[in-house]
């Protein structure tokens, strides 16, 4: 037994001093694939030479170390380094040459012994770190590949931001900092998708912007819902950084879903563009119009307005909807907006539908304002509530 007890230890030993040895050689052929970088590619060969050494560097850590051995802070720092330099290098690089392809496939790479680090023993902080570099790659990598303007390069890039998102479900969310952390990294990921679709609607790529908004749009409401619920709960773990981007991104998410409206509407597909077009006006960000603050003489924004035109036009004059699907008031109470501001929105859709000489207009317009008229009882809001009954008798 005592034989046995020393073999183990001699074996252990031997595996660390191993392992040491190719985190050393891992270490050095980073930091001279990092040098090679900076000084700007020259020789092809040579670059290969080097990211071929990187890549079996790499491969032999994974063979000696396995799925649960860590690596230290000095390699961490080396592939950190490496990585952002890869990146850099590859989104600068010409389209299509050789330097650019060995580029991509070594970020490739890196994000996938990234993907193997994460199921390691390591602690929250060095997690939080490896997964920011792993969402960091895919979104840079994303763009590259959308960059080729070839479909099988859309498709790609989709796929990529795609495993953004199974990431971002392994992260836990049980203690407040760690729903902020994943609230992050879905408003991130949303922008992802979002700004791919961007270019892709610039091209005139509707089809393919469709696919990256249909992602990134529920993705921009999963984010907001889980930053609303911290920000609810315990306040003091938002961080004013937090709160620049956040507010940022409740400007950009009502725009988001605008433009899958109209992507939809280019399209052919009305009944969709409709669905998005509601979208965008229930998640637009009401408590920063200052117009709407007071309640009697509450004036909307231009760009709100237009949206609200656009998609009472469309649900009643071209897809004939019921008077009830058409009235926002449900869809903007489902998401806590306030009476005045839904009250602004109503009389706005009354005031568009103009042409009264069609039945559905009349009860559209009938329905909306008894939906009006809900939203103010006698006792609280006398003066608005005698409004609408005037509404109500002057379109009688």
């Amino acid at each position: 037994m005592l034989s046995t007890c020393v073999d183990n230890i001699k074996s252990a030993t031997s595996s660390s001093r191993d392992l040491s040895g190719v985190e050393a050689r891992l270490c050095a052929t980073l930091t001279q694939l990092s040098a090679t970088l900076e000084e700007g590619i020259s020789d092809v060969d040579l670059f290969r030479h080097h990211s071929d050494d990187v890549l079996s560097a790499l491969h032999g850590l994974e063979t000696c170390a396995g799925s649960k051995a860590t690596i230290d802070c000095r390699t961490r720092r080396c592939l950190e380094k490496c990585r952002k330099a890869v990146l850099k290098a590859a989104l600068a690089a010409p389209s299509g040459l050789e330097a650019q392809q060995i580029l991509t496939n070594l970020a490739k790479c890196n994000v996938a012994f990234l993907e193997k680090l994460l199921s390691g023993p390591y602690g929250p902080r060095e997690k939080a770190e490896t997964t920011v570099s792993i969402l960091d790659s895919l979104f840079q990598l994303a763009t590259l590949s959308s960059n080729t303007q070839v479909p099988e390069g859309y498709d790609e890039a989709f796929d990529l931001l795609s495993r953004g998102r199974i990431i971002t479900d392994r992260v836990p969310d049980s203690s407040s900092e760690e729903k902020l952390a994943r609230a992050n990294y879905l408003r991130c990921l949303s922008g992802a998708f979002a700004n791919i679709a961007g270019s892709l609607y610039k091209v005139e790529r509707h089809g393919f912007a469709i696919r990256f908004l249909a992602q990134g749009c529920p993705l921009s409401e999963d984010a907001t819902s889980l930053f609303t619920e911290v920000l609810t709960t315990d306040p003091d773990v938002v961080s004013d950084k937090d709160a620049v981007a956040w507010n940022a991104h409740r400007n950009q998410v009502y725009r988001r879903w605008e433009l899958l409206g109209v992507c939809h509407a280019k399209s052919g597909s009305r009944m969709e563009a409709c669905s998005a077009f509601v979208k965008g006006i229930v998640f637009f960000p009401y408590d920063d119009a200052s117009q709407l603050k007071d309640p009697v003489k509450a004036m909307l924004p231009p760009t709100l307005e237009t949206a609200i035109d656009r998609v009472t036009h469309l649900s009643v004059v071209e897809l004939h909807l019921d008077p009830e699907e058409t009235s926002l008031r449900k869809a903007l109470e489902a998401v806590g907006v306030s009476r005045q501001f839904i009250a602004a929105v109503l009389k706005r859709q009354v005031a568009t539908l103009t042409d009264r000489t069609r039945p559905l207009v009349i009860e559209t317009c009938a329905r909306i304002l008894q939906d009006l008229l809900v939203l103010y009882d006698s006792n609280h809001h006398p003066v608005l509530r005698a409004q609408v009954l005037v509404l109500i008798l002057e379109h009688e």
